[in-house]
């Protein structure tokens, strides 16, 4: 009974101080106290581990106890962390930029030195020019130079083969080397050429594809009966795409859905034995 007198006597006096400051206080200062009154009386505190039991020495055991939500609790990482991750994707979006900002450079280089380039008048001429090029740029030339790689070219670059495997005695190492270089450029003209000359028929077949499909009335019909044809391939969905690019560098929004609806509808009708042999 003693100790039920003792806490309702504190509980009145702690009662009474709160009232008799409240005309002082402000009730968010009020509240801080209460809080603080609060803290002391029910976390729980132990010795720190390690530490010998000593006034001032105490481990809190819930840092987040916040029963008037003063506080509020944390959200999202921590302010180091977060700062870290930002510098983060700022480091990556200026590493993004200074890799396509040097693309485009080595492009436009790439450009210019393409044009710069002068083609030779002769077969002679030719060979060495094929020999020096970028492998890079190889592709290029041969599409820019096929009208130039006609059979008395490819004859040509034989004979010169020809000629060095028919050497009397052992070959120079100069020879070897040459004969080595010419062999290689040899397979890929051939295989250049080749490849130049199918992509040629299969975007020369796939413009008459497309304008079939635009002047047809009835277009789900037409692409029934040119998906039969084996016609729907993968070099008309890349003239498809080359129009709508061009339709939207020239501001033609209606034409990029128009030729986008066509797209997708030919598409549906693209097999897969169509797109490996395109």
């Amino acid at each position: 009974m003693e100790v039920v007198k003792l806490c309702g006597s504190v509980s009145m006096n702690l009662t009474s101080k709160l009232q008799s400051s409240a005309s002082a206080l402000s009730v968010k200062q009020m509240n801080g106290e209460a809080l603080q009154i609060a803290m002391r009386r029910t976390v729980k505190v132990h010795p720190a581990a390690g530490a010998s039991a000593r006034p001032g020495t105490c481990r809190c055991l819930d840092v987040d106890w916040d029963p008037e939500g003063l506080l509020g609790r944390p959200s999202g990482p921590g302010l180091i962390n977060r700062n870290s991750i930002l510098r983060k994707f700022k480091d990556e979006a200026d590493k993004k930029a200074a890799v396509e900002a040097a693309l485009k450079l080595e492009a436009e280089q790439r450009k210019a030195a393409r044009e710069a380039r002068v083609v030779p008048a002769t077969d002679a001429g030719l060979v060495e020019y094929f020999v020096m090029m970028d492998p890079l740029d190889m592709e290029f030339e041969i599409a820019r130079c096929r009208p130039r790689l006609t059979e008395d070219f490819r004859r040509y670059l034989r004979n010169e083969i020809g000629s060095i495997r028919l050497t009397l005695g052992e070959k120079t190492p100069e020879q070897q080397l040459r004969l080595e270089v010419l062999e290689t450029l040899q397979r890929t003209l051939e295989e250049g050429v080749a490849a130049y000359d199918r992509l040629t028929a299969n975007v020369t077949s796939a413009k008459d594809t497309l304008v079939k499909i635009l002047t047809s009335k009835d277009k789900k019909a037409t692409l029934l009966e040119l998906a039969g044809e084996n016609k729907l391939n993968k070099g008309l969905l890349a003239l498809l795409d080359e129009n709508i690019a061009a339709a939207s560098a020239e501001g033609q929004d209606k034409m990029v859905e128009y030729m986008g609806k066509i797209r997708a509808a030919v598409v549906k009708y693209v097999t897969v034995e169509s797109v490996t042999s395109a």
